[in-house]
């Protein structure tokens, strides 16, 4: 009878609709979304390590999330990931990005524990662009939160390190209306050398 409880729980637990639009918990490889939004492309071999996604090659690593959401940055998306920063050396290191052929937002890790938020793609003439040195550290092998929320109806970008509110920026103008794709690390300066617990997009 336990077993049977155990069964049912879990089935009851699977019904449940996620908050999220993506929910990746790489805890099973090959990783899936937990909210079935989404297919999960591996590109250049990220690893797994029971309930981690693991970045630590000398050339660009990159999980790709395909699905028929895009993510507008004209609505309101709430990104979070947890992430043990193992890049000890100078550089810059996506860690994820959001991007389309004329617009991105995207959150780098860069000079040991440091990190850069960048939004571009505002309408008329991309005027109202934003790169933004955080003022909170993501430290070198501890494992941190980070949360970053673009509200396009409200104009605001805030990014949070650890619930601590850091980054908070108001009066921002509408992005440009394009397809954009999700992607945890991305092929930039150098790659990153990380390794992330959960990363989830929740929209509105």
């Amino acid at each position: 009878r336990s077993i049977d409880m155990i069964a049912w729980f879990l089935f009851q637990r699977k019904s449940i609709p996620s908050i999220y639009a993506l929910d990746a918990n790489f805890n099973v490889f090959p990783f899936v979304d937990d909210a079935g939004n989404f297919t999960i492309q591996n590109d250049n071999s990220v690893t797994f390590d029971t309930d981690h996604a693991i970045f630590n090659k000398t050339s660009g690593q990159k999980l790709h999330f395909i699905g028929s959401e895009t993510f507008n940055l004209q609505e309101k998306l709430e990104i979070e990931c947890r992430v043990r920063n193992g890049a000890s050396g100078q550089g810059q290191h996506t860690l994820f990005e959001l991007v389309g052929s004329s617009s991105l937002l995207r959150l780098t890790m860069q000079n040991n524990s440091a990190y850069r938020l960048v939004l571009t793609g505002a309408t008329g003439g991309n005027i109202d662009n934003y790169d933004v040195l955080g003022g909170i550290n993501i430290t070198y092998e501890n494992y941190v939160d980070v949360k970053v929320i673009f509200d396009a109806i409200a104009g605001t970008l805030k990014s949070y390190v650890n619930n601590v509110l850091d980054i908070n920026i108001s009066g921002i103008t509408p992005r440009l209306n394009e397809s954009r794709v999700m992607n945890l690390s991305g092929y930039t300066t150098l790659p990153l050398k990380a390794w992330v617990d959960y990363f989830r997009v929740k929209v509105g």
